[in-house]
């Protein structure tokens, strides 16, 4: 059987399709995209609303973080690492974060580390009830009022 998911996508990017609503276009291949990063597909349009279509600055964000960063995962590779007090928090659903999560343990060898359930690469949105009490804990302990 065909693939329903590339099926979509070679119609979201079909010239003629894209020429007669090109905002429509990038809309559906985004929440296309999306399907492989979220947990719960029920979420897509959340997730879509509350971190991808915040405008151009998102945009340029999301561009120029994937363009540095091979570049600055390079300083684990060197041997050095950060001592400060960290956090890592990811989604167990991420494919991202379960490739680079050992990366930046090497990294961050004093973080604590929280994986987030039934989360993919936005557990803040996915699931916020889990992220955000483990954030605040985390700053509670680290912060110091001054």
């Amino acid at each position: 059987s065909r693939d329903p998911d590339s099926s979509r996508y070679r119609y979201w990017t079909n010239p003629i399709i894209v020429k007669q609503d090109s905002a429509k276009a990038s809309y559906e291949r985004t929440r296309l995209h999306l399907l492989t990063r979220v947990f719960d597909s029920s979420k897509i349009d959340l997730v879509y609303r509350r971190q991808i279509s915040q405008g151009p600055t998102s945009l340029r964000m999301a561009a120029e973080m994937w363009k540095t960063l091979p570049q600055k995962l390079q300083f684990t590779k060197a041997g050095h690492s950060f001592e400060g007090k960290t956090l890592l928090v990811f989604g167990w659903h991420d494919p991202i974060s379960l490739t680079t999560i050992s990366q930046y343990m090497q990294a961050f060898p004093g973080a604590e580390i929280y994986g987030v359930y039934r989360s993919g690469h936005f557990p803040e949105t996915e699931e916020p009830d889990q992220f955000y009490p483990v954030v605040n804990a985390f700053l509670q302990r680290n912060i110091r009022a001054k």
